[in-house]
């Protein structure tokens, strides 16, 4: 009875162990391929702002829009002129919402609004300009990667596999003569 309990407790630590590990290591990878996606996505949406302040005719206008769908696979509307809508509640454990804020922040240096929560797939940005609003609707996996859920589950599953036949092949070994 006492050598099952520490057989259970050898396992129960080896997936704790490997549970752990493997939330750092997601954590940290994905921190860093969203800080790469967000920044490449508030760098294309700085460069369709700047575009748009040097255009100067509705044709120019027009043609950067169908480059920010064509190239960017992001829809670009101009809105009138006005305040942005008010701040929506944040979700508490999305980084999304912090990377892209800061690297819009870093990139477009001027008022922005974003919504990340309305639409499931899909991020909403607002950039307050002088005389009007860009509005950037972006498919959110240009910005987010959401397949860390799989390497979690892989993970684990070897983990299992590795713990078990570390388990059968051993027993006869530690088996009291």
């Amino acid at each position: 009875m006492r050598r099952k309990l520490l057989v259970l407790g050898i396992l129960a630590a080896g997936f704790l162990a490997v549970g752990l590990l493997s939330f750092a290591l997601m954590e940290r990878h994905w921190s860093y391929v969203a800080r790469h996606l967000t920044e490449g996505m508030a760098r294309d949406m700085a460069a369709i702002v700047d575009l748009y302040e040097a255009s100067s005719s509705q044709e120019d206008i027009a043609r950067l829009l169908a480059i920010g769908r064509d190239r960017f696979n992001m829809s670009v509307d101009v809105l009138p002129a006005g305040p942005l809508p008010a701040p929506r509640q944040k979700p508490f454990f999305d980084l999304l919402d912090r990377a892209l804020s800061e690297e819009l922040r870093a990139s477009v240096a001027r008022p922005f609004w974003i919504d990340t929560v309305a639409e499931e797939r899909a991020i909403e940005v607002r950039v307050k300009l002088d005389g009007a609003t860009l509005r950037f609707l972006a498919p959110r996996r240009q910005a987010y990667a959401s397949n860390s859920h799989i390497f979690l589950i892989w993970m684990l599953g070897a983990t299992a596999i590795v713990l078990a036949a570390g388990f059968l092949l051993l027993r006869p070994v530690v088996r009291p003569a």
